[in-house]
């Protein structure tokens, strides 16, 4: 994973594409106010580029 450092901002998706939360970042990502499913989390850093990630909450 990327330096935390680096990391602009956090952005949390669902499996429509629709923004769900957007969060600092931090080093943990606490999920329990989502509902279970698939979401692509996505990390814009610094430098401009953008980092994506799937995730499925159970």
């Amino acid at each position: 994973m990327s330096d935390l450092n680096s990391v602009a901002s956090i952005s949390i998706g669902d499996s429509s594409g629709k923004l769900v939360k957007t969060l600092k970042p931090e080093k943990l990502l606490v999920l329990s106010s989502l509902s279970k499913g698939l979401y692509i989390i996505n990390l814009k850093m610094i430098d401009g580029t953008t980092k994506s990630f799937k995730v499925i909450k159970k």
